[in-house]
């Protein structure tokens, strides 16, 4: 059965697990949220939000089945489990092998890579769960998340108001992924993810 989960580096160095999130998982969910200024809720949301609902809550923690993927991202230089990131997508039903797909990484470890790798590993699951492309709906204003998805071939159009549909199409390996700095992140944690697999299945 294959884990999904690996350690790797920020770009400073900083030691990461990432892994898939667990039902276990929803107090890390919290504490991330906490860990989110109000406007890195509001490019997340699209509006003020102080606390994740019940129901959301549950949706992040169960992914017993194909159609949804969420993978977290935590600090290992903290003694205690530290979450700094997560990223999930999910299966549209009247388009299977498209999925919508979301990151969030807290304000402290913003602009260090993270967004990169969390992209790139769900990529990756995704693939092998027959999904070809990433949707996504980003703010106009939000330039990092629009680098990260066009350095990786995605193409967008405006739906008005400041809003931005994007498609960002998956890799099958990592040969195809793009030769940008994006892309050669991408490249990295495939080859990462296709040794452990390697690994698990010798």
């Amino acid at each position: 059965m294959t884990t999904y989960s690996f350690t790797t580096e920020l770009r400073d160095g900083t030691p990461i697990l990432v892994r898939p999130i667990e039902s276990k998982d929803r107090h890390l969910i919290e504490i991330g949220m906490g860990q989110l200024s109000p406007k890195s809720r509001y490019m997340r949301f699209f509006r003020p939000v102080s606390k994740l609902s019940k129901n959301i809550l549950d949706d992040i923690t169960t992914t017993e089945h194909n159609d949804h993927i969420a993978i977290g991202a935590l600090d290992l230089t903290h003694s205690e489990p530290f979450p700094i990131g997560a990223a999930r997508c999910v299966r549209l039903k009247d388009r299977p092998s498209e999925a919508e797909v979301a990151i969030t990484v807290i304000d402290s470890h913003q602009g260090r890579g993270l967004g990169t790798i969390l992209l790139a590993a769900l990529s990756y699951i995704a693939r092998d769960h027959d999904i070809t492309t990433f949707v996504a709906t980003v703010l106009s204003e939000n330039h990092a998340m629009l680098k990260l998805f066009r350095e990786l071939g995605a193409t967008s159009h405006s739906e008005g108001d400041g809003i931005l549909s994007v498609r960002v199409p998956i890799a099958k390996d990592a040969e195809s992924c793009l030769d940008t700095p994006t892309g050669a992140v991408a490249r990295r944690i495939y080859k990462l993810l296709e040794e452990n697999q390697e690994r698990e299945n010798s």
